[in-house]
């Protein structure tokens, strides 16, 4: 599948700046979670006499949350087929009345039938507008002009402060029905300030929209990249979730007030957790590199269920099992709706949405009714689950390490360079498909640097000089998949570039050095190209190349500024590394024919990525035409 976003133009209340699109939906989203989780609470309060934590799960849960499951066709054929700003305002004018049946039927002597029917209502409603916020989430992106990592981190938190705001209203409000109606009548009015240019939708008849639903399932279950980020937030998902509500059962009898109060308080840390596990991984703009928090998250779910099974203190568990949640639903959600086609996304959200609570609703109710019926005890539950998250975490660790390893290497790198992008390259870089990157080469750290700020995973050549060190050969060779360039002065045959052209057959963005060495001279720029590049583009011609400048590697730890690399230099302390990036293009043919022409070309359009810097680029006359080396060895 792929990330696209057809412009579509949305009416509304205007928010001032690049981030209003993003608080307009944060505030939105607010509001209709704590509506919803007042509206649970206070059923859980008064609808029964039972304990409070009794009520919210086998009252007002099951029938708020099953209509995302029930009816996930219909939901998301509205939220594909309907302006999404649309579809928010009516779910909240929707939500509006059912919480009022809700409420109509807890006066008095109480009908829990209309209860019943009025949660399901508003549950419906509210399906309807989680499918819609979770689907603006690439076009809220584009508009606010953030990375959707950090678009989905605010969105998540907005769920778990909602949440856990709503509850602390339900539970300890006098007056929570009025709060409840307030909340609603809010999250009508925010969804009015609201607007979003790209969103897109398919303006299609009903039978073609439940249709549309079938096929963009069945698109999303064949692609491989989508099927595994939603199995993974699904699964560990619901393994945080349901440790949690074994967690729950597990409170002592004692008095109701008592009980109350440890519920409350784990609900709340279990909130605190995922709020804030939402916001740290939000703190990686990297879409794909945010995937390496995952297994770190997973790690941190194993903890908390281990701390819940030993019997530990119920608060620093959920603590751990809600910061969990936050550190692997963003990375994941974020890749997943990014992955999916632009008149897709409703259908797309709809989808996650309904699995998610499906599996959720299925493990966690399965354990909770085994351990009501005494077959099992919730030590043993948690342990079953225990094996679960194991399974699930090594597979986290397998599916996602070279994104871990670059998450680890990223945070060790951080407090020595401050790497910026500049220019259109990168944001027109192909999310899918065959790419080429070039760029001059003043420093060893520079494939670091190109990887950090390229939005796709990139396959480097490497020399052998550092390719063959011990424990950096079996990273490079299994896990990062990085091409090794025999190194040498002169050689005939370069295998190399036949696995660099494989790359390429596949997909793959390549990344290359053309100079064939790192910077030795302060006063040549450029090293003349060597005719590797040409020889791969000359078998690949349609192939984008993507040329980019790194500016501040020459002088750093790592270049032969003075002295070799790390030879009597400091080390370097938030140094700026500026990378300019010139738009993809694809050689004429005609220009591909002759091999000095292609090669001075190249190196023209490195120079060129430097005005993005504000550097000057020297005259096309001034660029020697000398052959370089005959391999890149990108060393």
């Amino acid at each position: 599948m792929r990330f696209e976003g057809p412009g579509q133009k949305g009416v509304g209340i205007r928010m001032n700046g690049p981030c209003g699109h993003l608080l307009a939906l944060w505030i939105t989203l607010f509001t209709r979670i704590a509506a919803d989780a007042c509206l649970c609470v206070l059923v859980a309060r008064q609808a029964t006499r039972q304990s409070a934590d009794d009520c919210f799960w086998g009252q007002a849960v099951p029938f708020f949350i099953a209509p995302a499951v029930l009816l996930a066709l219909l939901i998301g054929a509205i939220s594909n087929s309907f302006p999404k700003r649309r579809v928010l305002v009516v779910a909240a004018a929707w939500c509006l009345p059912a919480t009022a049946l809700v409420i109509l039927g807890m006066s008095g002597a109480g009908n829990d039938f209309v209860v019943r029917l009025g949660l399901a209502l508003a549950g419906s409603g509210a399906a309807v507008y989680w499918a819609a916020v979770f689907g603006l989430v690439p076009a809220v992106a584009r508009d606010s002009r953030l990375p959707p990592g950090r678009v989905t981190a605010a969105i998540g938190s907005a769920v778990w402060a909602g949440l856990a705001a709503g509850v602390l209203l339900g539970w300890n409000v006098s007056s929570a029905i009025a709060v409840v109606l307030g909340l609603n009548i809010a999250s009508l009015l925010a969804a009015l300030f609201n607007q979003f240019a790209s969103d897109a939708c398919r303006r299609v008849g009903w039978t073609r929209a439940v249709s549309f639903f079938l096929s963009d399932a069945v698109a999303i279950a064949r692609d491989r990249q989508s099927r595994k980020y939603l199995l993974a937030l699904v699964v560990l998902l619901a393994v945080a979730i349901s440790a949690f509500v074994i967690s729950v059962l597990r409170i002592p009898d004692s008095e109701p007030s008592e009980r109350r109060g440890a519920l409350f308080w784990e609900l709340i840390l279990g909130c605190g957790g995922a709020m804030a596990g939402s916001l740290l991984a939000g703190a990686q703009g990297h879409l794909l590199r945010a995937l390496g928090l995952v297994p770190y998250g997973a790690t941190l779910l194993v903890a908390g269920v281990v701390g819940e099974a030993t019997g530990a203190d119920a608060r620093w568990p959920c603590l751990l099992l809600g910061l969990a949640a936050g550190l692997i639903s963003v990375p994941l959600a974020a890749n997943y709706l990014s992955g999916l086609l632009a008149d897709a996304r409703g259908n797309g959200a709809a989808l996650m949405n309904a699995v998610g609570i499906a599996v959720t609703l299925a493990l966690s109710g399965l354990l909770a009714s085994l351990i009501g019926q005494q077959v099992v005890t919730a030590t043993a539950a948690l342990w079953s689950l225990f094996l679960l998250v194991a399974a699930a975490t090594a597979w986290a660790w397998y599916a996602f390490l070279r994104e871990a390893l670059e998450q680890l290497s990223e945070i060790i790198l951080w407090p020595f360079y401050r790497v910026k992008v500049h220019g259109p390259g990168f944001e027109a870089l192909p999310r899918q498909g065959p790419v080429l990157i070039i760029a001059n080469h003043a420093a060893w750290f520079d494939p670091l640097w190109l990887a950090k700020v390229t939005p796709r995973q990139v396959t480097p050549m490497m020399t052998s000089v550092f390719y063959d060190l011990p424990i950096l050969r079996l990273l490079m060779e299994k896990v990062v998949h990085a091409i090794r360039v025999q190194a040498s002065s002169f050689r005939r045959e370069a295998p190399e570039l036949d696995l660099g052209i494989e790359v390429l057959d596949k997909g793959g963005c390549l990344v290359i050095f053309p100079e064939g060495f790192v910077k030795r001279r302060p006063e040549q720029l450029l090293h003349p190209f060597g005719q590797g590049i040409w020889r791969i583009l000359s078998q690949r011609p349609d192939t984008p190349v993507v040329a980019c400048w790194i500016e501040g590697g020459w002088g750093s730890f790592t270049s032969h500024c003075g002295s070799p690399p790390m030879v009597r230099k400091r080390i370097d302390w938030r140094r700026p590394i500026d990378i300019g990036v010139d738009a993809p293009q694809v050689l004429n043919r005609e220009l591909l024919a002759d091999n000095r022409a292609t090669r001075k070309y190249l190196m023209q359009a490195c120079l060129k990525a430097r005005s993005y810097l504000g550097l000057q680029s020297p005259a096309e006359n001034q660029i020697k035409e000398e052959d370089g080396p005959e391999e890149d060895n990108g060393e």
